[in-house]
């Protein structure tokens, strides 16, 4: 850490003393043109070529250059700055974008009729010229609730619903009176869907599977 810190001190250090160097000779190249300048026209006065006025206007506008050479070479980095900030911007515009969240050719309405997921040696990188993120992951997520009392879960599941209301919510139920509130159920026998619809319309279905089931837990 004391070495990045010492790295950046050296960093402004050397702006700083560029910056200093650029606007002493600067300001030497602006007062020579200057003295040149209000002397030539002196001396053109002097001579009777310009009036005594006119050599008191290049003298005045002669003092200011240097005000206005300054001027303008502020503005030029400022522009070159607000250039490279638009070149920026530009470059994210041109990346290519994700894919749509709708497809053209959208599944058909009971797939799938059986699922396997299984992630096996998977790797992931941000693009294609970068390091791996993520090298050779195997992954098997299992329940972290299915072992817990009532009350444990029903905290959980409230904290769920508070931090991700406005989240697609994928459950695997180990409690249907968890997921009574849900939008839909899925419910699958032997790898294959039986049922898909809102809970309220599944047990109004007294012939239903999942009827069944919430009259084994006994919720009704």
């Amino acid at each position: 850490m004391i070495n990045y810190t010492k790295k950046i001190g050296e960093s402004k250090f050397a702006v700083r003393i560029a910056c200093r160097w650029s606007q002493l000779i600067m300001e030497l190249i602006i007062s020579i043109f200057s003295s040149v300048f209000i002397i030539s026209a002196m001396y053109f006065g002097h001579i009777g070529i310009l009036s005594s006025s006119s050599v008191a206007l290049v003298v005045s506008t002669g003092t200011m250059l240097k005000g206005y050479f300054g001027d303008i070479i502020r503005e030029t980095i400022a522009l070159e700055s607000n250039a490279v900030s638009v070149e920026r911007v530009q470059e994210y515009v041109e990346n290519e974008h994700e894919a749509e969240w709708t497809s053209s050719s959208p599944p058909d309405s009971n797939w799938p009729t059986k699922g396997h997921i299984k992630l096996k040696n998977f790797s992931l990188r941000y693009q294609p010229n970068l390091p791996l993120v993520l090298k050779r992951l195997n992954l098997e997520i299992k329940s972290a609730t299915a072992a817990v009392d009532i009350e444990t879960d029903h905290l959980i599941q409230e904290s769920i619903r508070t931090l991700f209301s406005k989240c697609t919510i994928l459950t695997i139920a180990h409690r249907l009176n968890t997921i009574m509130d849900y939008d839909k159920v899925l419910v699958m026998d032997f790898g294959e869907i039986k049922e898909f619809d809102s809970p309220q319309k599944l047990l109004s279905k007294k012939d239903s599977l999942f009827y069944s089931l919430a009259s084994q837990a006994k919720i009704v």
